[in-house]
């Protein structure tokens, strides 16, 4: 992890890309990624929020050690591109993967589909989305062989080259691609 000391002195500078690198690191201490979870929800009450701070919000939902209660938050910004990052992280509540799954935007959709926690069953649900969708459902770990093998077969190379970046990918389902 990133040392305490410094992550201190970088917090402090109050500079939003300092910030957000910060929040975006998987090494950064959870207490600094709980201080500026805070920062976060202290602007956002007090209507300080700007696009420009954005940075913040995405770089908290970049990150996987990020509260579990906070990325639910993220997932109603008003910014699409947090919400985005907020749906591929892993430690997003299945609740909120399987409201963002069918969300109006086919990226959100996207990062869904490429979350680590994505159950299974919401895998096959979005193996009948759209190309970029099933595209990441095919090389998500979690995705069962029985839609592997419907994706193999898929009118698209980009779908099948995703069955065939799995490691797991079964040595006679790679046979058919």
């Amino acid at each position: 992890s990133i040392n305490q000391e410094i992550a201190e002195v970088l917090f402090k500078t109050k500079d939003h890309q300092v910030l957000s690198a910060l929040a975006s690191n998987p090494k950064t201490p959870m207490k600094l990624i709980e201080e500026l979870v805070e920062l976060s929800l202290e602007k956002k009450a007090k209507k300080k929020w700007v696009s420009s701070e954005r940075e913040l919000e995405i770089g908290l939902a970049q990150n996987p050690n990020a509260p579990s209660d906070y990325l639910s938050k993220l997932t109603q910004h008003v910014d699409i591109w947090t919400v985005i990052e907020a749906a591929s992280n892993p430690n997003l509540p299945i609740s909120n993967i399987e409201v963002l799954s069918k969300h109006k935007d086919e990226k959100v959709r996207t990062a869904v589909a490429s979350n680590l926690s994505a159950p299974w069953a919401l895998l096959e649900f979005l193996s009948k989305d759209e190309v970029d969708i099933r595209e990441k459902v095919a090389s998500n770990p979690n995705t069962r062989l029985d839609v592997l093998e419907k994706l193999a077969k898929d009118k698209y190379n980009r779908v099948r080259a995703g069955v065939a970046s799995k490691p797991n990918t079964p040595h006679a389902l790679l046979k058919i691609l």
